[in-house]
């Protein structure tokens, strides 16, 4: 009763006043629906508060009424009460389908109203379903009880506020899209921080209000549990163990929705440098190769290995992938050696090194110049070849030897090498020095082999042209023998000139001597007067210049140095001047043998010189006539070493006048010098002055019927 009394009231006061309120009141009063908490997100099923509060008031008030609308479908109305002091007390509430009418005052007193701040009612919600609404003030108007406030004046007037609705309410019950999450790095890392990036599509209600994340390791033990995190997190991972983990996300949305668990992202921890790593290198010492193998180990703990880096010399490391081995290429390394470290890289990025030496020489051996012993054309079984040099780098490893075209053999020096099987003439011996990097120098030297003898012959034995070599020769007489001999050498050629010696029959041989130095070569044995008569041996032999030698046939010639020299004379011969006067005397010695001999006559003289050789021994007697002289026969004296004398002069001398050779004088040689009578016919020139004449005459008369002695 009271109620309706109260609003009755209220309305014929608002009636009376409208106008004046409307004139006089001004729009600086507030009065506004706040939702209470802060939120403005809940889910079905919580309530909401929204306060009905007064601000701002320019005057005294001493009551509010308000005419409160909602979305019934979304909010159930649960109670309104009153705000609390100043306004304290509850004129009225009325609850109809969508809208709250309700009036609280604040208790009168002679001191007024209050013009503070405060809340004049608290209203309560139930959320019912999933949507979005506002608690607002109804509009003003006839059909509808209006909101305003009155002030505390003896007449009580209205006061139209400004009015301010509340905020939007969210009412959200399904929670955020279920979220993703990825690591980064999402493979084996030794960093101490992961980088964790998440996120969700979206919520179709409140939105997303953040996110949590939970840390396990990958058997599922839990690390760390739900923590709230913004995207990207940086989560510290210091002081978790090497191994593999997995990190989980979910969403809250503004309404308090929890969402799905995000799949995990997976992220793997390793912070333990590799262990035991070594290097090796193929060849492990010198090369002159352009490439070296390299072989690598390593124990890269639970990431794994991911490759290896190979660096030379300090210089910059290159990524040669994760096989056991690697190819490295030398080819442009200096001689020398050269420092390689191989760094091993897990997968997480962990690194340890280790380094070997590599030896590099592509330098052969210094150039050397091997020698022969001998050097010249040998007939020897061996010859010492020595050699030596040095490598700048790697230092020499060994000597090979060949000879032309034969297979290399190692061998030291000096090396006796054999030259059994070699053909004679000269032959290149190899000799290479190979370094310890294989590398290769080759230096010659040139042997001559020779063990074929030379040839050597005795081709004749001459003497003033004829033969005198044995058998059907000639009698070697007093005077000089030439004797021919041929030698050759195809190979290393003579080393001298034949050895060339005669062997009388008697004594020790005589050697030779020649002034040729090509062959033939002519050698001149002398027949003297002391030279024993007999048969002489000629020996000859020869060698080459590489010691080997030869012996001739020996060859012989019958020697007879026994000789009659004298002097002829030829009576009342008297040569001319010119030209000189010869005449054939033919002597016969006792033993039978004979020999035609011409004797020069000089100018104006009858006497002549001769000399008899090849006198057999035992020769006592001696004959001699010529063409126009009888026969005389004289004894010889003997002589030392069979040089005997025999003359024909003076009463042995041989007279003139003998023509036609009877060896007497007679009509016959008259005939012939009648016949040639002053003419120059030598055949009847008895006194050789090249004119047959009364000289000529009287020689024959001299003599006429004369005979010669026997032979």
């Amino acid at each position: 009763m009271t109620r309706i009394t109260l609003r009755g009231f209220l309305c014929t006061l608002f009636a009376l006043t409208l106008m004046a309120a409307a004139v006089q009141a001004e729009p600086t009063d507030v009065l506004q629906l706040n939702v209470t908490p802060d939120s403005i997100y809940v889910q079905p099923g919580e309530t909401v508060t929204v306060k009905l509060d007064v601000s701002n008031l320019q005057q005294e008030v001493v009551a509010c009424q308000a005419v409160i609308g909602y979305d019934k479908d979304l909010l159930a109305p649960i109670s309104v009460v009153k705000g609390g002091a100043p306004w304290n007390q509850m004129l009225y509430s009325s609850w109809a389908a969508g809208n709250l009418d309700v009036a609280v005052g604040v208790p009168y007193t002679e001191l007024g109203g209050s013009a503070a701040d405060a809340t004049v009612a608290v209203i309560t919600f139930q959320a019912l379903a999933e949507g979005t609404t506002q608690v607002v003030f109804r509009p003003d108007g006839d059909d509808v009880s209006s909101t305003w406030l009155v002030d505390a004046s003896e007449i009580p007037n209205v006061v139209m506020p400004t009015k301010l609705n509340s905020q939007t309410i969210i009412i959200d019950g399904m929670g955020p899209d279920k979220p993703t999450i990825s690591a980064s790095p999402s493979d084996w890392t030794s960093e101490s921080t992961v980088t964790l990036e998440f996120s969700s599509s979206g919520d179709t209600g409140s939105g997303i209000a953040g996110y949590e994340l939970k840390i396990t390791k990958a058997d599922g033990t839990l690390v760390q549990d739900w923590f709230s995190a913004a995207s990207p997190n940086a989560l510290d991972v210091s002081g978790y163990d090497d191994g593999e983990y997995k990190a989980y996300v979910r969403a809250t949305d503004n309404a308090g929705n929890v969402s799905e668990v995000s799949d995990p992202a997976i992220f793997k921890l390793d912070k333990t440098a590799p262990t035991d790593v070594s290097v090796s290198a193929d060849p492990v010492s010198w090369t002159s190769a352009n490439s070296v193998t390299l072989s690598f180990a390593s124990n890269c703990g639970v990431s794994g290995l991911n490759h290896y880096e190979v660096s030379v010399d300090l210089g910059g490391f290159t990524n040669v992938g994760s096989g056991s081995s690697y190819v490295l290429d030398v080819e442009l390394l200096g001689d020398g050696t050269h420092s390689v470290t191989v760094k091993a890289v897990d997968n997480a990025a962990n690194s340890t090194t280790a380094g070997t030496t590599i030896y590099i020489d592509r330098t052969p051996p210094e150039t050397f110049t091997p020698t022969a012993d001998p050097s010249t054309y040998t007939n020897a079984a061996t010859i010492e070849i020595t050699f030596s040099t040095t490598d700048a780098t790697s230092d020499v490893d060994h000597y090979e030897v060949a000879v032309d075209s034969g297979t290399y053999t190692t061998w030291t020096s000096p090396y006796a090498l054999p030259t059994d099987g070699l053909s004679d003439g000269p032959h290149t011996v190899h000799v290479k020095a190979i370094d310890l990097a294989l590398n290769e120098r080759i230096c010659d030297v040139t042997i001559k082999i020779d063990k074929t003898d030379p040839l050597v012959s005795i081709d004749a034995i001459t003497q003033g042209g004829p033969s005198v070599m044995l058998p059907g020769g000639a009698v070697a007489l007093q005077g000089l023998v030439e004797i021919t001999v041929s030698a050759s050498d195809g190979t290393s050629g003579l080393a001298a000139a034949p050895s060339v010696s005669v062997q009388f029959s008697s004594g020790d041989p005589v050697p030779l001597s020649t002034t040729d130095t090509t062959s033939p070569f002519t050698y001149v044995a002398s027949i003297t007067s002391s030279t024993p008569n007999g048969v002489a041996t000629i020996n000859a032999s020869v060698s080459d210049n590489a010691g080997n030698s030869s012996v001739a046939t020996a060859k012989t010639f019958n020697v007879n140095k026994n000789q009659i020299a004298g002097t002829v004379e030829l009576e009342d011969l008297n040569p001319p001047d010119s030209p000189l006067v010869s005449r054939t005397v033919v002597f016969v010695g006792s033993t039978g043998k004979t020999w035609n001999v011409s004797v020069d006559f000089a100018p104006h003289t009858s006497t002549g010189t001769f000399t008899l050789t090849d006198v057999p021994d035992s020769t006592s007697m001696l004959s001699a006539k010529t063409a126009w002289n009888l026969r005389r026969r004289v004894g010889v004296t003997a002589g030392d070493n069979g040089q005997d004398t025999a003359d024909f002069t003076g009463s042995n001398k041989l007279l003139g006048g003998d023509l036609n050779g009877t060896n007497s004088i007679n009509i016959l040689d008259y005939a012939v010098l009648k016949r040639d009578w002053y003419t120059h016919a030598a055949g009847a020139d008895i006194d050789g002055d090249g004119a047959v004449s009364f000289g000529d005459y009287t020689i024959m008369i001299a003599n006429w019927f004369k005979k010669g002695d026997a032979e």
